[in-house]
């Protein structure tokens, strides 16, 4: 009995090495319709088609309910609503928190002349991730995490497509991996050297703020920052920082308590059209 539990376990352990078997998928040319929804082979894993710069592209997903709608909703443009600026200037995306992709080839629709740097740490879902973004020059992954210092610690898997995985508390675990973060504050800027409109998008499960703190020294190229918050203290804390360096809340949303998303922009860009600016009153 326990050498089979074992076997069960390592099985476990061994299951992101197993994601890349062959996979065929429906027609889902049509992302932006919800009257679809992917069929799913044997397995863990399924695919869907949908049009990437005008040619049909395969994106794997896990059989979770939960990504499959973080994925519609990345690809409808809901969760990372245009901004009012020029996205043909955007030169350089971080992707901080990559999970499978899919925000990273969204990135790479909506702004075709920038460079995507995806940061993925997590084990679990690099697999899928990278068979998602393959053959894209302009994205590269980048398999470790970023923080406020160098650290190699473990991170808690949860949520079946790793969605909800963090080196923090988390919610019902069922895996844990080595993973490796170095500071952003030594990354980023070497990454982003010569880039002029930044756009940065941060979902980490809790690490958000010390990640953000760091990058202090590129936020004057920074046009938007994307983010996904995981406690109250955590939100202020952050948009304290983040306004006190000139940028302001464009939208924002929360479900309950302690968990939300906002969308940060540079106050400038405002203040320059009329139509935005005109909702001021102080």
């Amino acid at each position: 009995m326990q050498s089979s539990k074992r076997l069960s376990k390592l099985s476990f352990f061994l299951l992101p090495k197993l994601l890349l078997a062959p996979l065929s998928g429906f027609n889902y040319s049509a992302v932006m319709e919800k009257k679809h929804e992917p069929q799913f082979h044997e397995g863990l894993l399924g695919t869907f088609t949908f049009e990437f710069l005008g040619s049909p592209r395969e994106f794997t997903v896990f059989k979770s309910e939960n990504q499959i709608l973080t994925v519609k909703e990345i690809f409808s443009g809901k969760t990372f609503p245009a901004p009012p600026i020029d996205r043909q200037t955007v030169d350089c995306v971080l992707d901080i928190g990559g999970n499978i992709g899919a925000a990273s080839l969204f990135f790479a629709i909506s702004y075709p002349n920038a460079q995507i740097h995806v940061f993925e740490p997590n084990p679990w879902t690099i697999p899928v991730l990278e068979r998602n973004i393959k053959d894209i020059d302009r994205i590269t992954h980048h398999p470790f995490g970023l923080f406020d210092h160098d650290k190699e610690t473990e991170i808690e898997v949860a949520g079946f497509g790793g969605e909800c995985s963090s080196i923090k508390q988390t919610m019902n675990p069922f895996a844990s991996h080595p993973i490796e973060l170095r500071k952003a504050g030594r990354v980023l800027p070497e990454l982003t050297e010569g880039a002029q409109s930044i756009i940065v998008k941060v979902d980490t499960e809790g690490c958000e703020a010390e990640i953000l703190e760091e990058i202090s020294s590129i936020l004057p190229r920074v046009q938007v920052v994307y983010l996904e918050y995981h406690s109250e203290n955590q939100r202020r804390r952050i948009d304290r920082f983040l306004t006190d360096h000139g940028m302001m809340v464009f939208q924002a949303a929360s479900a309950r308590p302690h968990r939300g998303d906002v969308f940060y922009i540079r106050e400038e860009i405002i203040a320059a059209i009329p139509y935005l600016d005109c909702y001021r009153t102080d």
